[in-house]
């Protein structure tokens, strides 16, 4: 798995693995802005970027849709109707209490994948929520722009994507 560390970071960033969880009637902020971009560096995959959100019901590896409600995320499917910006979680976001990171651009080395996938294709949301599957000329049904699959992978899970800030059309 890749290993990301950020950029220049100032004292009490999180690494983006990291999650923690917040609540703000109790007076515990999460230690970045939601929103908020980080550059970082991994010595075999180079520069990935990554924002800093709350999460609902993903895990490690996900598919995630960022949705305008403060950049907050869910799994992304084919049942996925809203156009939106794309993105893998590095790590659980299991509730909307929880924030961490969604990897948006760079290579993403362990994402879900449907089934087996060739090197260079495109992606389409897949049936299973939070993972991709191939894209072709007869299926252009949630398809997703902005992402392809970087390396041949012969198993349905742990393909190597490169993310150029996805986003979903919505149709």
């Amino acid at each position: 798995m890749a290993t990301y560390k950020i950029i220049n970071p100032y004292p009490g960033w999180p690494g983006v693995t990291e999650t923690g969880t917040y609540a703000t009637s109790a007076g515990v902020q999460p230690p970045l802005a939601f929103g908020q971009r980080v550059a970082a560096y991994d010595s075999t995959f180079g520069e990935g970027m990554f924002v800093f959100v709350y999460g609902s019901n993903v895990s490690a590896g996900n598919l995630v849709q960022i949705t305008a409600s403060g950049y907050g995320v869910r799994v992304a499917g084919s049942g996925t109707a809203s156009a939106g910006p794309l993105g893998f979680a590095p790590a659980a976001l299991s509730n909307t209490n929880v924030w961490g990171f969604v990897q948006v651009r760079g290579i993403f080395d362990s994402a879900t994948a449907a089934a087996a996938i060739a090197n260079g294709v495109a992606f389409k949301m897949g049936g299973t929520a939070g993972a991709v599957a191939s894209r072709n000329a007869t299926n252009v049904t949630n398809q997703i722009d902005g992402m392809y699959n970087a390396s041949s992978n012969s198993a349905s899970t742990g393909c190597s994507i490169m993310l150029w800030n996805p986003s979903y059309a919505g149709y």
